[in-house]
């Protein structure tokens, strides 16, 4: 795959926090005490998947993978998931790389990004990120492109 090791960012590495926190992507009260943030992040020219790990259980959690399913987008993980093993009641966050232009599939597109997340405890967990009531749609009057014509 070509990966850029100075793209990998560890889990120890502090990360700056521009805004609000991660949406919850799968509450503890569905995920049997294991609660997933994340969201989609750019930095520094790459899209990264930002991901926070909450383990209200009582047995340590370790052994994480994530997948994407085919998307509209392409979005597919640029390298495995780097999360250390989880104490009862700790939390651990993580910047997973994102490559762009994989698994496409064909039929009409979607705002729709399915990922599915499993450890050596529990069972596969997914969730829908990116549903299609947050997509938005504007006019842009007056705008030109490349051939100079007027985009409406």
């Amino acid at each position: 795959m070509g990966l850029d090791n100075a793209a990998i960012v560890h889990v120890d590495e502090p990360t700056a926090s521009s805004g609000p926190p991660l949406p919850i992507v799968m509450p503890a009260s569905t995920g049997q005490g294991l609660q997933i943030s994340a969201q989609l992040t750019p930095r520094v020219g790459q899209v990264f998947y930002s991901m926070l790990f909450e383990n209200n259980t009582q047995v340590v959690v370790d052994g994480f993978m994530i997948q994407f399913n085919e998307n509209t987008f392409g979005l597919a993980t640029a390298g495995p998931l780097q999360i250390v093993p989880l104490q009862p009641g700790t939390s651990a966050s993580t910047m997973l790389p994102i490559v762009v232009l994989q698994n496409i599939p064909a039929g009409p597109p979607s705002s729709l990004l399915q990922a599915a997340v499993k450890n050596n405890q529990q069972p596969v967990w997914t969730w829908r990120s990116l549903p299609d009531s947050n997509e938005v749609q504007r006019e842009f009057p007056g705008i030109k492109n490349g051939n100079q014509d007027v985009i409406y």
